[in-house]
């Protein structure tokens, strides 16, 4: 077998991962074909079996390959990608000129309650001398001024190198724009792509926030169902021109990957039916694997929106957010869209730029994706010890939260009543459906992100404790 040994900045693993992921999409290594064992293929490629075995991994992960246990590895049967899925976009227009080169209920996030960050970023020194050098900058221009409605070019240059690194998305930033949230950007595309021609459509469950901003502008609405894998893309089958919101690297609320086969569907399909994809990337660097599933929009197509946001790494109250746009789709800034443009300070941007540049930002998410590893971890061994059989954890590869599933007789508000009493402020998972009286009711959300004053072993005992409540009240025979 032939491996690669471009990219050499990159880690062995990595390097084997792509060259084997390469020849799938390219056909050399055909559905069904056996990969080599590890040893074999470790000798062969002068690794160690445990660079061969990550980079295994992280195919499966994706669904790429198969693992038959005494077998071995196998090629997925995956679908034939649209034309052209795979090339990178071409650049079709440089960089626009640098013009100027001379918790949204209000309640404070406690524990587990999702959304909420650690307030360590502000004590960060690399953070807290981007912020004194951003105003320090400003204070010394001759004068302020409005910022680039789409967003400072430095920032958005950070970006494109950024997202191309870790995400595997090629943008150019002349195809970035800064939002003050997701939600912005979902209300900018509103412009782009008229009601009275699109059905919005979305995962069930999935992000109300989404919904809510296509619902008010008057959009057709079409809610998706999930199996344990993500979306179930054979919903898409009485779909024709509309705008799919999806969230395939870390599905909201539930947790799902979704698998390389039903991506390559998802593109398909939006090139058959004249639609086109929302990719909302919200937490998807914090999976807590040897590496991030590469976004939706990794793979190509001009098909795909891309959306992502600084909320879920560093802190809500930045309120940024940014979106990347397929060439050739351009936002109408002035004339009649004149509210159009970012309402991100301009001194925050700087700074986030800063950050981006000197290498900070990467570092601080590596970090956080250690400490969220260590707390999904000890959550999920704690349940496993302490309540076995009674519990389901749902959603444990990575990101600020997880779903516990319980055996319980309690409704969903006797649920997040039981957390209380610990001190957690667990989510219900109802509001995230369509109907909320389709809601399993037996599920709450824990956010990860912010640790109760004892820490993460008083986190455990906490969620543990009020698991076994839950557990204590037994399911009905019949229910």
């Amino acid at each position: 077998m032939q491996t690669s040994d471009g990219g050499s900045g990159l880690p062995k693993y990595e390097r084997l991962y792509r060259s084997l992921r390469g020849q799938i999409l390219a056909g050399h290594l055909p559905a069904g074909a056996r990969l080599p064992a590890t040893r074999t293929l470790a000798a062969e490629s002068r690794v160690s079996r445990n660079t061969v075995i990550a980079a295994y991994a992280q195919l499966a992960a994706e669904g790429y390959i198969r693992s038959v246990r005494g077998s071995g590895c196998f090629v997925a049967e995956l679908p034939s990608p649209p034309a052209g899925a795979w090339r990178a976009a071409k650049r079709t227009e440089p960089d626009p000129p640098d013009k100027n080169a001379a918790g949204a209920d209000g309640r404070t996030a406690g524990p587990a309650r999702y959304g909420g960050l650690d307030t360590a970023l502000y004590g960060e020194k690399a953070f807290r001398r981007c912020l004194r050098s951003a105003l320090a900058g400003l204070e010394r221009q001759p004068a302020l001024r409005y910022p680039d409605p789409q967003g400072e070019l430095s920032l958005r240059r950070a970006l494109s190198a950024y997202l191309a690194v870790s995400r595997g998305v090629r943008a150019e930033a002349g195809q970035i724009h800064i939002t003050g949230g997701v939600q912005h950007a979902l209300r900018w595309l509103t412009e782009l792509f008229p009601p009275d021609s699109y059905t919005f459509a979305m995962e069930n469950p999935g992000y109300p926030g989404a919904s809510g901003v296509f619902r008010r502008a008057g959009y057709r609405m079409a809610y998706l169902p999930l199996d344990e894998n993500g979306l179930d893309t054979r919903a898409l089958a009485h779909l024709n021109r509309a705008l799919l919101y999806v969230t395939p690297s870390h599905q909201f609320p539930m947790g799902a990957v979704l698998p390389a086969g039903r991506r390559m569907e998802l593109l398909r399909w939006a090139e058959d039916t004249d639609s086109c994809i929302i990719e909302d990337d919200y937490d998807s660097e914090l999976r807590c694997g040897e590496k991030p599933v590469p976004a939706l929009a990794s793979l190509g197509s001009g098909r795909v929106i891309y959306t992502g946001t600084f909320s879920k790494t560093l802190s809500p109250d930045l309120r940024a957010a940014y979106m990347a746009l397929p060439p050739g789709l351009r936002l109408p800034y002035g004339g009649d869209c004149a509210y159009f443009g970012t309402s991100v300070p301009l001194w925050e941007q700087l700074a986030l730029a800063a950050y981006m540049e000197n290498g900070s930002y990467l570092r601080h998410v590596h970090a956080l994706r250690k400490i969220l590893r260590r707390r999904h971890e000890a959550i999920a061994k704690a349940l496993a010890r302490t309540c076995p059989g009674s519990v389901r954890v749902l959603g444990t590869g990575g990101g600020i939260h997880l779903v516990l599933e319980m055996q319980t007789a309690c409704t969903e508000d006797e649920l997040t009543g039981i957390f209380a009493q610990r001190g957690l402020d667990a989510l219900p998972l109802s509001p995230f459906w369509d109907d909320p009286a389709h809601a399993p009711g037996n599920q709450v959300l824990l956010g990860c992100g912010v640790m109760p004053q004892g820490g993460l072993e008083a986190f455990v005992q906490a969620v543990t404790a009020a698991v076994r409540t839950a557990a204590e009240r037994s399911v009905p025979a019949g229910r």
